[in-house]
């Protein structure tokens, strides 16, 4: 009975030592705890179809605010930031990657923590993705109304030009641009497709393609009577130019 006693006692105390990983400086068993791993929201970094602001970034860009400490130092730049995006569309979290300094990365960051994205997609699924955004920060150096905007078509009907708006954010960040849209019209004239063939932030895509809808191609002859749908690229260059500069 004694040694049946010494015999459990000595199994408890290989068990009790299987659960140490060392013994101590002290001579005493070490205890292994156990690992927590840090838990982490995943975000994919590509997807089949990429989150799309609503608005464009020129809807950032409006609401972005110049901070009075970079703007009294004359300080310009680009910030990039990364936005998290959920399944909604919505930006959970952001992260500055770069900053130039004097509050433009928190005034970017904010910006773009208000935005609002159409969702990325992966195999139709909604998904949470991380986007870059760069954000531009630059100074005005005259007034708006100072600024001549030019609209020149470079392929297309000459006087869509008269249907286009310059953009107002692109006007406010004195940014020029040119922009390719592929247009598909059908025997009578009327746009069937428009497809976007240039970046586009500030929204020159979306002005331009506003313009062709209220194109009237079925009232000209050069685009009446097509025995089938014919397309045609149309390139649009935007240009500011200061009222008092010379050409």
């Amino acid at each position: 009975m004694i040694k049946t006693s010494r015999y459990i006692l000595l199994c408890i105390v290989i068990i009790s030592m299987a659960g140490c990983s060392g013994m101590d400086e002290n001579g005493k068993a070490e205890i292994d705890e156990p690992e927590v791993a840090a838990e982490r929201d995943t975000f994919f970094l590509a997807v089949e179809e990429m989150p799309q602001i609503i608005g464009g970034i020129g809807s950032i860009q409006e609401r972005l605010r110049y901070p009075e400490l970079a703007r009294r130092a004359g300080v310009e730049g680009v910030v990039y930031v990364y936005a998290f995006i959920d399944e909604e569309g919505t930006v959970v979290r952001t992260e500055i990657v770069n900053d130039p300094g004097v509050g433009l990365g928190e005034a970017a960051a904010a910006a773009v923590s208000l935005a609002k994205f159409k969702p990325g997609k992966q195999r139709g699924q909604p998904v949470p993705v991380r986007v870059s955004i760069p954000i531009h920060f630059r100074l005005a150096r005259q007034d708006v109304t100072d600024r001549e905007k030019i609209v020149e078509i470079l392929d297309g009907p000459v006087d869509l030009e008269k249907y286009i708006t310059y953009p107002r954010g692109a006007v406010n960040d004195d940014i020029d641009e040119e922009v390719h849209i592929e247009v598909t019209l059908n025997e009578q004239g009327r746009v069937m497709e428009m497809r976007v063939l240039s970046d586009d932030e500030y929204g020159f895509a979306g002005a331009v393609m506003e313009a062709v809808l209220k194109y009237p191609f079925s009232d000209r002859e050069e685009f009446r009577g097509i025995e089938k749908p014919h397309t045609m690229i149309i390139r649009v260059r935007f240009t500011l130019k200061l009222l008092n500069q010379s050409p």
